[in-house]
């Protein structure tokens, strides 16, 4: 432990026979003991029994064969444990260091938007808004309807009469499963045993109404939701879904872009991206994926928009064609929930 090491490409021992008979003799390694320091000519040098093994072994009177072959084991004992422990090491580091800027990220885009929520301008624009909306009550409130009674209408939810719970939104840690676990397969490729038919002839019958609005009215309740989180306005959140090509639904005036997934029904856990939409993803760091669900009114469902950052990090795009990415309800995001609210009013939390 006292001793250290330099390397030195030319070195070389001075042998003095007599006086007129000086002879320069170049060696692997040596040892100066008066200087505590051993000699070499190359870095590994010092893990060969013929170079540090030799060398070392001159500091003792007996037995120098076996301790030159005792400090080869040992140096290679050393550098696998010190490799391996670096190699820890590292991964840990890299893991969070990933960790710190995924969590740096989650704190800016919560603080910038909980922000624009806490501005004069934008609570007052709100306030204006909807005041001017017409009293309609009964429809904002509706009781409960019971599951027998088919014929009723399936309408969306009115994001204007909704209440975002918390601007900043609520963060979900993510509990990320190993490559090739099963946590994202679902149960259908289960066998279970078949039911044995009867035999009276009973056709199918549909017990669900068809929804009173289209895929596009569906996919702009969700954009509205995305903009009361982000709070922002048609201006600053400029809507790219007619534009081809772009992979992405939206971008603010930050060039942050957003690609959503509208849900009528609860959340899912796969959630499918296109090639451009993962192309935009690889090459735009302020990418986010964003997934509302809980869109259509029935009963006391709430409407939520979950935002992930990253949506890529642990999964590799195929060249063409898309991708499912599994684990939406677990992984590490930002979640915003809707409640609705008595006269449609954003109810004021100054107090």
């Amino acid at each position: 432990e006292a001793y250290s090491v330099k390397v030195h490409q030319s070195l070389a021992l001075k042998v003095i026979l007599n006086p007129g008979n000086i002879q320069m003799c170049d060696v692997k390694a040596t040892v100066d003991s008066g200087r505590a320091t051993v000699f070499v000519r190359h870095r590994d040098v010092l893990a060969r029994e013929d170079g540090g093994g030799r060398a070392i072994a001159a500091l003792f009177q007996n037995k120098r064969r076996e301790v030159a072959y005792a400090w080869l084991a040992a140096y290679q004992k050393a550098h696998d444990g010190i490799k391996a422990q670096k190699l820890e090491l590292a991964n840990e580091r890299q893991a969070r260091e990933e960790t710190e800027h995924e969590d740096r990220r989650l704190a800016e885009f919560q603080e910038s938007t909980a922000g624009r929520h806490d501005s004069p301008t934008n609570r007052a624009s709100r306030s204006v808004g909807n005041a001017k909306r017409p009293e309609t009550s009964t429809s904002r409130r509706e009781p409960l309807r019971q599951s027998h009674t088919p014929a009723a209408p399936r309408v969306l939810h009115d994001p204007g009469a909704l209440t975002l719970v918390d601007p900043a939104g609520r963060r979900t840690e993510g509990a990320h499963s190993p490559a090739g676990s099963d946590s994202g397969r679902s149960d259908s490729g289960r066998s279970s045993a078949l039911s044995t038919p009867r035999s009276e002839s009973i056709a199918p019958q549909s017990r669900t109404p068809p929804p009173s609005y289209t895929p596009v009215e569906l996919e702009n309740k969700g954009l509205e939701l995305l903009r009361r989180v982000l709070g922002g306005d048609s201006d600053e959140i400029v809507d790219l879904r007619t534009q081809r090509g772009v992979g992405a639904d939206a971008v603010d005036e930050l060039r942050r872009y957003y690609e959503l997934k509208v849900h009528a029904g609860k959340e899912p856990d796969q959630v499918s991206l296109t090639n451009s939409e993962v192309k935009r993803a690889l090459s735009t760091p302020d990418f986010f994926l964003v997934v509302v669900s809980n869109i259509e009114k029935s009963g006391d469902t709430q409407p939520t928009v979950r935002v992930f950052l990253d949506p890529l990090k642990q999964l590799r795009p195929t060249d063409s064609g898309s991708i499912t990415l599994s684990g939406v309800r677990k992984a590490k995001s930002l979640v915003y929930n809707f409640d609705p609210t008595e006269d449609g009013l954003t109810p004021d939390n100054s107090d």
